[in-house]
């Protein structure tokens, strides 16, 4: 029997086809939502409205996430996605963080703060209304414009730089304490269960003077130990809640825990090593936290804990990794997700890389591109990532 040759020539595409996309290339992971044509569809049907630049989950399987035009998007533990389109009066949305109880605080950036009727807003309901502070304007010294005992409501607060909510749905923020200028104190507050503020660590900053100095930027490394009391946090701060009581605050330089009164360096050293090469994919090669050079890139995407005191921390550009290995292979999504994949993992100006930092002090890198990312569960990761035309946000689990 004689076999044509267009037949011949299929038989071999196939083959090259199936040599160059092997099942062993890349890292497998699972689509949670994105890819499709329905704007409030369910997994691989559902259309994510524009580039997601924020993740936030409040602990219960449900993600919530923001687009630059101001778009929040629910998309819960079963893929199913809800838009709406917040109504702000100025400015855009600097942060967003998620409550157990289903609300989502939304910090606004500096235009918006001074321009609304809020420090902190939050989102339920479908709609936004006050939740935390009026804006104060400058501080005409140092030190806070509210001190702690008082209502948080109707308080009196300078810029807030950060937002995060605790397990147990305790607002935390970071306020400007000195006025305008590169060196600024920021410090860290709560709002109490009763409604009064407290404040956890920072201070005004002692050297003030309007400019950043190169003693000030090593403010992102201290002795272990050091009083929260004595620490002084900078504008470029983010926050995330830890177990229990723990804040976990993100540097310029470092990321260091902040508990029962005191602070202790858990990623990044001075004068510190490379990030190890990751030639095997996700959770591989592995190096000690403390011992590394770390840089969280800009901006500043990711920081979150999960409740084992697990971090997920955005870093910047990579080197000396194989990108094959750590390209996305979508489980149960569309041709058009893996499309989303395929191209931004081959878009590295828009690559943000996320680190896992485990209970026990090891660094490894989690991805080396998408964007935002933050823990949907104790055991999962969901980092959200953009094609030419669409978003996708996939679950990576993470290896014992």
């Amino acid at each position: 029997m004689r076999t044509s040759r267009t037949v011949i020539g299929v038989i071999i595409a196939l083959t090259i086809l199936a040599a160059c996309s092997s099942d062993d290339d890349g890292a497998e992971v699972r689509l949670l939502a994105g890819g499709g044509d329905d704007i409030d569809g369910t997994g691989a049907d559902a259309a994510l409205p524009y580039s997601i630049t924020r993740l936030s989950s409040g602990g219960d399987g449900t993600l919530w996430g923001v687009t630059g035009t101001g778009v929040m998007v629910r998309i819960d533990s079963g893929g199913v996605v809800r838009s709406t389109q917040l109504q702000l009066g100025s400015g855009m949305v600097h942060e967003i963080a998620a409550a157990p109880d289903g609300t989502v605080y939304v910090l606004l950036d500096q235009a918006g703060q001074e321009a609304g009727e809020a420090a902190v807003l939050e989102f339920a309901d479908g709609e936004l209304r006050p939740a935390v502070g009026v804006p104060a304007g400058e501080p005409e010294g140092p030190g806070p414009v509210t001190p702690d005992g008082e209502p948080a409501a109707e308080a009196e607060l300078g810029h807030v730089g950060d937002i995060a909510v605790d397990s147990e749905g305790r607002l935390l923020f970071t306020e400007q304490a000195d006025p305008a200028g590169a060196d600024a104190g920021y410090l860290l507050r709560r709002v109490e269960a009763d409604g009064t503020l407290v404040t956890v660590a920072g201070r005004p900053n002692p050297g003030y003077d309007g400019n950043l100095t190169d003693d000030e930027s090593a403010a992102a490394f201290f002795p272990d130990g050091t009083p929260a009391a004595d620490l002084t946090l900078f504008s470029e701060s983010a926050i995330a809640a830890g177990p229990g009581e723990q804040v976990v605050v993100q540097t310029t330089q470092s990321v260091y825990a902040v508990a029962d009164g005191s602070a202790t360096t858990v990623l990044g050293a001075a004068g510190g090593g490379e990030i190890p090469p990751a030639t095997d994919g996700p959770f591989g090669a592995s190096a000690a936290a403390t011992s590394i050079d770390y840089q969280p890139g800009f901006p500043q995407l990711s920081l979150a804990v999960n409740a084992e005191g697990g971090i997920v921390a955005s870093t910047g550009a990579l080197s000396g990794f194989d990108a094959d290995a750590f390209r996305w292979r979508v489980e149960d999504g569309s041709d058009r997700a893996q499309a989303v994949a395929d191209a931004a993992a081959g878009d590295q100006q828009t690559a943000h890389p996320t680190l896992y930092v485990t209970p026990g002090g090891d660094a490894m890198v989690a991805a080396v591109f998408g964007g935002p990312a933050t823990w949907l569960d104790d055991d999962t990761v969901a980092v959200g990532a953009t094609g030419e035309d669409d978003q996708i946000i996939v679950m990576i689990d993470v290896e014992d």
